[in-house]
């Protein structure tokens, strides 16, 4: 009886027979091309009409096989005709024999390990990129971990990757079906941790937990159907798709052996020959393997309006079950033969026109006859040709995956009408004697050949039959040939001068290992330069350790990338390739690094990045994508698709996320009368360097990060304890959200349990969340105490002011240049005469307003004119990581011994924290003023309040409109270019400055003179000396204070060694020899001449001295200067 085909099967079946008659018509000369060529387009374009709307794309294909990590590999292994069954590796025996102790009543001396497809490092995975913590993946089950990575992979190489199909419709199909050895073990073994390991060992949970990362709101679910799970999930999957139950799907199959032993666990169909030989005559049964395939598939229409990256496209398939037959595990022929023709019908296409077909093929005596009846069975419905149609099986290559099968027959099928070769089958010397295939519409194909082209596109079936009698067809076609003239050019795309390709890590190593894959693949791709960047840019996650280059063509960025990969990315300097790195922090309290960025500052970055991409610009605008390459190193979220609007490029296959894995694995090699507590441990003689442990983890060996002094409290190191041992982690960063490096709602739980258990903290659940980090936790359980951090004194030189020496501090905490200061000032001797009192000082003549110098260090200031409420406001500045400096009267000041309750004194303060439990304010400040030597110290609430209201009473009225307090906070990257600071950058500032203030530096230094003249007569005899020592005392030590700040800065300027530096310490040592003899008359008050004409004759060479060091130093800064310009000049010569 023949099969009745639906009416248009039977047309395409006449168009494709009509394709053949024109092409002959053409080559023998009765038809002209032109006129052929009208003909077939019109073919064509009837032909997408029809039964392509239920045709599914599959754009995105992540494999891992034995020896084989991508879809690549695995067709090079099948290609060269590799066999990889092995003996189970010894490195994975020592952790499946707890498993087999605990389930099998074998002993150690009887255990004998299977042959069979092994993965080598399913112990393996990158919890930290997943967000989990070391002790939940170490407890999760090795095929939940698998086909997640997998998954997330798939997602990637399809170009979706990132937030692209965060909360789509996108459907989870995962085929499975193995018994959860891992998870029965813990609850044996260990069941202390069932809370943690429960969500990871719930086989329904292998799907759902990509669907839970990624938001998705399409089905998740397991298929179980033993040997066919996998192909019916991609069959389930496919439906859904056509009944618009979703949008996208990922489906995919996932196997892992955890007791791989001869004699135990065994279904009567495994090969005594430790090899599946199929169709042959020897062969008795398969071994098994592992593997993991993930699929990511579309409907096609879709796929190519979103010019998707397509691989194959499933034209249909079928599902049905064996009913009643020879036994409920028999195979059942004609199901066989009847779901592979429902799936030609379901696919519109005449099997004829099948040039392959991928068998289930077990290699057994019974199986393989029987399938080989239902495939001949099927096809003699609709022809009685012979041997045109090839076959082979991949058990023969990475033996039998169980539930994973079908999926690996599936990628096999799709690799070959990728690289358009019909693949060998292995172990193939004697044909079945049970099947006569000569008279066989199927040939097995036992060599590499090409698959030549006929007149309709190359197609390939792929079978799976169940162990439970569920069978699964799938159909599958090549793509669809994507010429360039389907792509619409814009005006200017192809003419792009540049290409703007962005990268990104979770870890700096994870970076520099993706610049090596993009190094190797970008130079062996054939894409378009520009359809790499997209896909890169618009179809990967955005993480913190960034990279952004700009190249004008392929070779550039080859180039640019091999330069990455030679050098430390910290020390990049180019201005076509930034790198950065960020870390998102709560709030400016939180910063105690430089790559700290608060919500509110990455929020601006973010504004601004949107509105670059919104003016309008041609790529070519260098200077607007280097902006942008900036913002994005900074932390900004780009939309990156904006970049592309007015362009139609195409997703490409690019490198995927290098996951950096790490031992992963519970104990299972324990001894019988070991305790609960040795029970939570893993066994780590082989693996030293990246074990991630179980076992408890004393306070003595946690190592706390993330405050650059590296001093931490008793407080937050208890509680990192605790964290330690709920993550199972032993380094933790301070500042650390705990949901985000794997904690959940059950594990805080457990932390509040374990708080109050050990260190009888009380702390709950609601606060968890509100307080996430151990900074956090600590601060809210020590009274509320906040201080933002580094903020250190500065006590190298006094410089100026209390104010002025705030700046050190502040300038430093927000990664600022504190030079910037130094060399605005230009220290000038000043000279006043009223009436007949003189008055000699120094003064810093600026040559910048003060708010030009804040923005060069990054600093944005507010300046406050009321302190009514001076508490409440700093309080709330520090909260939000804003330090602050206020005027107060020390007279209130409690810990200064020289002005408490004594003097009046407008003074300087800077706050940079508070305990609201003690009510008191963390300052830096000094005890005394003759004590120049700042220092942290804690100060009452009711001290500054008092104190900031006195000077607004007692000095701010009498000084006219005068700030009481100012606000400092980190300027955003984008409101400020920051300067790159250097010896050259130092030079050239002193320099202009000098020569703006050179008149008055000479007309300063003759006011040396005068002092001289003057100096004499105040120490002609004891009395004038005693009447002028506290002006001659202040003028001094303000003259070697302000000589100090010189030798900074000139240390900035010049060379060790220098003439200059050298001529200022002989001046610094001349001013304080002066200082020094009159001071010794303050301490030792006898009086004596000949000291004080030594000091004069000092001073009268201190007036030439002074000369000839500023002439000095502008000679040698222009000459410097000059030199420098002369080499860049050679340079570009």
């Amino acid at each position: 009886m023949k099969m009745q085909y639906p009416n248009f099967v039977l047309w395409r079946y006449i168009m494709e027979n009509l394709s053949r008659k024109i092409f002959e018509k053409v080559s023998k000369g009765r038809m002209d091309k032109e006129t052929a060529l009208e003909l077939l387009k019109s073919i064509k374009l009837e032909g997408m009409n029809e039964k392509v709307n239920d045709d599914i794309a599959i754009i995105g294909c992540s494999v891992q096989m034995p020896q084989a990590k991508n879809l690549e590999q695995f067709w090079d292994l099948i290609t060269h005709k590799k066999e990889v069954i092995k003996k189970f590796p010894r490195e994975r025996q020592k952790d499946c024999l707890g498993f087999i102790k605990e389930f099998t009543s074998l002993e150690k001396q009887d255990i004998q390990f299977s042959h069979g497809g092994y993965l080598d490092d399913v112990d393996q995975f990158d919890y930290s990129f997943f967000n989990l913590s070391p002790k939940e993946a170490a407890l999760m089950d090795p095929n939940q971990r698998l086909f997640l990575e997998s998954a997330w992979q798939c997602i990637e190489d399809a170009g979706y990757g990132g937030k692209r199909i965060t909360g789509s419709k996108t459907g989870v199909y995962l085929g499975y079906a193995d018994w959860p050895v891992y998870g029965q073990y813990i609850s044996k073994k260990q069941p202390s941790n069932i809370s943690i390991a429960s969500a990871g060992n719930t086989p329904s949970l292998i799907a759902s937990r990509i669907a839970y990362m990624l938001d998705l709101k399409g089905p998740a679910f397991l298929v179980d159907t033993a040997c066919s799970s996998s192909l019916v999930a991609v069959h389930l999957a496919c439906m859904a798709l056509k009944n618009n139950e979703c949008d996208m799907a990922i489906t995919g199959g996932v196997k892992v052996c955890l007791m791989p032993l001869d004699g135990v666990y065994e279904i009567g169909i495994e090969s005594s020959r430790y090899n599946t030989s199929t169709f042959d005559d020897r062969a008795d049964g398969t071994v098994w393997g592992e593997g993991t395939v993930s699929l990511l598939l579309k409907p096609l229409q879709k796929a190519v309006k979103d010019r998707d990256h397509i691989y194959a496209v499933i034209k249909g398939s079928a599902s049905n079950q064996d009913g009643s037959s020879v036994g409920i595990t028999a195979p059942n022929a004609a199901a066989q033969e009847q779901v592979l023709l429902e799936a030609w019908k379901n696919a519109g296409i005449h099997p004829e026109t099948i040039g392959y077909i991928e068998a289930h093929g077990t290699g057994t005596k019974l199986g393989d006859p029987i399938e080989m009846d239902g495939i001949q069975r099927a096809f003699r419905h609709s022809t009685n040709k012979k041997q045109f149609c090839a076959i082979g099986s991949v058990k023969t290559n990475i033996g039998h995956l169980d539930s994973a099968s079908g999926i690996a027959g599936l990628v096999k099928g799709i690799a070959a009408l990728k690289y358009k070769q019909l693949p060998p089958t292995l172990n193939f010397d004697r044909p079945n004697r049970n099947i006569a295939f000569e008279v066989s519409p199927i040939y097995v194909n036992d060599r590499l050949t090409e698959w030549e082209k006929e007149d309709f596109p190359r197609r390939c079936g792929v079978s799976s039959f169940g162990f439970s009698g569920t069978n699964c067809h799938v159909v599958l076609e090549e793509a669809p040939f994507i010429t360039k003239q389907n792509i619409t050019k814009t005006q200017f795309n192809e003419m792009n001068k540049f290409h703007l390709l962005v990268l990104s890590a979770k870890s700096q190593s994870a970076l520099k290992e993706l610049i090596f894959k993009y190094l190797d693949e970008v130079a062996l791709s054939e894409n378009d330069i520009k359809d790499i960047c997209y896909t890169s840019n618009t179809g990967r996650a955005h993480y913190q350790y960034r990279l952004a280059l700009i190249a004008s063509n392929k070779k550039d960025l080859l180039q640019k990338l091999d330069f990455l990969s030679s050098i430390e990315l910290q020390e990049l300097q180019n201005e076509e390739i930034y790198f950065g790195s960020f870390r998102i922090v709560a709030s400016q309290k939180q910063q105690t690094n430089g790559d700290h960025t608060s919500i509110s500052e990455k929020r601006k970055l973010d504004e601004q990045a949107v509105e670059l991409l919104n003016h309008d610009f041609q790529n070519d605008d260098i200077k607007i994508l280097r902006h942008l390459c900036f913002l994005y190193v900074k932390g900004a979220d780009i939309d990156w698709s904006l970049l592309y609007r007015t362009q139609q490029r195409r997703k490409v296959p690019v490198p995927l996320y290098p996951f950096q894995k790490k031992r992963c694995w519970i104990s299972t090699n324990i001894l019988d009368d070991a305790s609960d507590d040795q029970r939570i441990s893993l066994d780590c003689h082989d693996h030293p360097d990246d074990q991630v442990e179980i076992e408890e983890i004393s306070i003595k060996d946690i190592v706390l990060i993330g405050l650059q002094d590296g001093t931490y409290t008793s407080l937050q190191k208890k509680i990192a304890h605790v964290w330690a041992n709920i993550l199972g982690m032993k380094e933790i960063n301070i500042n650390d959200d705990f949901f985000e490096i794997g904690g959940n709602s059950i594990l805080s739980i457990k932390m509040e349990v374990d708080l109050e258990k050990k260190y009888d903290l009380q702390l709950t659940s609601d606060e968890i969340y509100e307080y996430r980090s151990i900074k956090e936790i600590a601060s809210y359980l020590n009274g509320a105490e906040i201080s933002i951090e580094p903020m250190e004194p500065f006590n190298d030189l006094y410089y100026r002011s209390c104010f002025y020496n705030s700046m050190f501090p502040i300038v430093n905490h927000v990664g600022g240049d504190m030079m910037f200061f130094l060399l605005n000032d230009m220290i000038i001797y000043e000279y006043e005469k009223d009436k007949r009192v003189e008055k000699f000082s120094i003064q810093y003549a600026e040559a910048k307003p003060l708010n030009q110098i804040f923005d060069e260090v990054g600093l944005h200031v507010k300046y406050r004119f009321h302190n009514n409420n001076i508490v409440e406001e700093l309080k709330q500045c520090i909260s939000d990581g804003k330090p602050a400096v206020i005027w107060v009267d020390a007279f209130y000041e409690s810990i200064r011994k020289d002005t408490y309750q004594k003097q009046h004194l407008d003074h300087t303060i800077l706050v940079y924290g508070f305990n609201e439990k003690e009510q008191l304010f963390h300052i830096i400040e000094h005890d005394r003023r003759e004590n120049l030597t700042y220092q942290k110290c804690k100060i009452p609430f009711s001290d500054i309040e008092e104190g900031c209201k006195a000077f607004s009473e007692h000095f701010a009225k009498e000084n006219g409109i005068t700030p009481t307090h100012y606000i400092f906070e980190r300027k955003s990257d984008n409101d400020y270019t920051q300067q790159n600071s250097s010896k050259k950058l130092y030079q050239t500032i002193f320099l202009n400055n000098l020569l703006t203030y050179k008149d008055k530096i000479y007309e300063s230094l003759e006011v040396i003179n005068l002092f001289s003249h003057s100096f004499k007569h105040k120490t002609s005899s004891e009395a004038h000396l005693r009447r002028n020592l506290d002006e001659l005392i202040e003028f001094l030590n303000d003259i070697l204070n302000a000589k100090q700040v010189e030798k900074y800065r000139f240390t900035k300027l010049f060379h060790e060694g220098s003439e200059v530096i050298y001529r200022l310490e002989q001046i610094i040592r001349k001013w304080d020899f002066i200082r020094k003899g009159v001071v010794r008359f303050m301490y030792l008050p006898v009086y004596k001449s000949e000291s004080f004409t030594l000091c004069y004759e000092k001073l009268t060479e201190l007036a030439t001295d002074e000369k000839q060091l500023f002439e000095l130093l502008r000679v040698e800064l222009e000459q410097t200067i000059i030199q420098r310009q002369m080499r860049g000049k050679k340079d570009v010569y």
